[in-house]
C-alpha cells in the first residue's frame, strides 16, 4: 500500500481531497458534491456491505508513517507485512495491491 493510500484509511482523513492540483481538486469535490462519483468512504461501506472487499494495513508504511493500528478505520481488517500478504492472496483471482 502505497504511503497516500494508507493516509486515507486513517480515521477522519478517509474523504478528505488531497491533490495538488487545484482545478482537479475542485472538480472532484464537484462531482462528489453532485453525486456523480461517492466519497471513498461510501465506496469502502459498499464494497463491505457485499461481502467482498478486505483491506489489510502495511505495517512497514504504518511505521513510516508513525501510523498505529487504533488510528485506522474501523473497515482495515488487519495490519499486516508484505509476506504474509502475498501468502494470504495466493490463490485469489483478484487483487488490487495499493
Amino acid at each position: 500500500m502505497s504511503l497516500f493510500a494508507l493516509q486515507k484509511l486513517v480515521k477522519g482523513k478517509t474523504d478528505s481531497i488531497e491533490v495538488e492540483n487545484t482545478a482537479l481538486k475542485e472538480a472532484i469535490g464537484k462531482n462528489i458534491e453532485r453525486g456523480a462519483i461517492p466519497p471513498i468512504s461510501e465506496m469502502i461501506e459498499m464494497g463491505k456491505r457485499f461481502g467482498r472487499l478486505k483491506i489489510y494495513a502495511c505495517v512497514n508504511s504504518m511505521a513510516l508513517s508513525n501510523i498505529t493500528r487504533d488510528e485506522l478505520i474501523d473497515e482495515v481488517d488487519s495490519s499486516i507485512g508484505l509476506v504474509a500478504f502475498m501468502e494470504l492472496v495466493k490463490d485469489a483471482t483478484t487483487t488490487l495491491y495499493i
